[in-house]
């Protein structure tokens, strides 16, 4: 049992081998939207959005990293305030992107307020 399970190791190793020598790690983090998910990588974001008549909204767009324009903002202290900051204004953008997705299928009612009474 032990050769068998070593084995399998082994050859789940030998399969990720070309990813790993790549030497660059990929790295995706995610956020729970309305009706979707927003993923980001160190170099782009993109969000994909369920509409009220079953189709798919998606958006993706490239990030640049400010730390590449300004030395300052590679310093450790402020590289991370800087990317709490860019993490949240990007975490609203996604919501914002959501919620006018999910709102953009509702209709006005006749009286033109937009809100059902």
């Amino acid at each position: 049992m032990r050769f068998l399970r070593s084995m399998l190791r082994f050859l789940a190793a030998v399969q990720l081998l070309p990813a790993l020598e790549g030497g660059e790690e990929t790295l995706v983090g995610g956020q729970a939207v309305l009706e979707g998910v927003m993923m980001r990588s160190p170099h782009a974001w993109a969000i994909a959005v369920r509409k009220p008549s079953g189709e798919i909204a998606s958006h993706s767009e490239p990030l640049a990293r400010p730390s590449e324009k300004h030395k300052w903002m590679g310093w450790p202290i402020v590289r991370g305030v800087m990317t709490l900051g860019y993490a949240m204004s990007l975490g609203f953008r996604a919501l914002r992107f959501s919620a006018n997705v999910a709102l953009d299928q509702i209709q006005p009612d006749e009286q033109g307020t937009g809100w059902p009474q």
